[in-house]
């Protein structure tokens, strides 16, 4: 848990939230970061970029070596997720954008805050997250929400928000705690380097109770993997039993 403080001055009561998760996008998701704040506070770039493995990996090559953009795990992750190579170009090409912008015009976070829920959900800003950590800010203002502030007949979908953002954790904390490194369950061969987790897209009107994980490796030899995390072993076993 790590300690927020609002503006420049320290809460009289302190506001904890854990280091922030990115869940799937969804209607409920982006409805609630359109909505007023409860809070607006200060959070680091290390908290809000606890994920953010892939962005990050993404700006050491366009800081240093933007021609080779390609190698990036951003990239090869967003060929994945678009389907081509030049979708995945035009979505670096904008993140990259971004960051120039950002490093032309310097850092504005008041103007442009993440959007998080007071149990570490982020709602938007995984870029900002990740350009504001690669540059050495010092604190990033992010909005508060609530999932009360969600209307009753969404409830249901805000609930399986929450439950992905629990599983996450414990999986990025497990591999965190085995210095990021991947084995086989069926072997116990060594597959690489933890990089993500992502949730398996699924119609979850047809399967309200299954969570399906897959787990991004890059492999010795520089490729990268997607495997299910049933088939690989990480010192947590079991994800938390549902509503934990």
């Amino acid at each position: 848990m790590r300690n927020l403080v609002f503006g420049r001055k320290r809460m009289k009561q302190t506001f904890n939230v854990p280091s922030v998760i990115g869940v799937k996008n969804s209607k409920v998701k982006k409805w609630l970061a359109d909505q007023p704040p409860i809070q607006i506070v200060q959070i680091s770039p290390e908290t809000a970029s606890y994920d953010c493995i892939r962005h990050i990996d993404f700006l050491k090559y366009w800081k240093y070596d933007r021609d080779n953009f390609r190698k990036s795990i951003y990239w090869r992750y967003m060929v994945r997720a678009k389907g081509s190579d030049i979708a995945a170009d035009e979505k670096c090409l904008y993140f990259g954008s971004l960051f120039d912008a950002i490093c032309n015009n310097g850092w504005n976070g008041s103007e442009h805050p993440i959007a998080i829920t007071d149990d570490g959900v982020r709602l938007d800003g995984s870029h900002r997250s990740a350009i504001a950590k690669v540059l050495g800010i010092q604190g990033i203002h992010a909005r508060i929400y609530s999932w009360k502030q969600v209307s009753f007949f969404s409830k249901w979908e805000a609930k399986k928000l929450q439950q992905e953002a629990v599983y996450k954790r414990y999986i990025y904390d497990a591999a965190k705690i085995n210095n990021n490194r991947v084995i086989s369950r069926k072997n116990n061969l060594y597959l690489g380097r933890f990089i993500h987790v992502e949730t398996r897209l699924q119609d979850f009107s047809i399967l309200p109770t299954k969570h399906e994980f897959i787990v991004m490796i890059e492999s010795p030899d520089g490729d990268f993997l997607w495997v299910n995390w049933n088939d690989v072993q990480l010192p947590i076993e079991k994800l938390p039993m549902r509503g934990a």
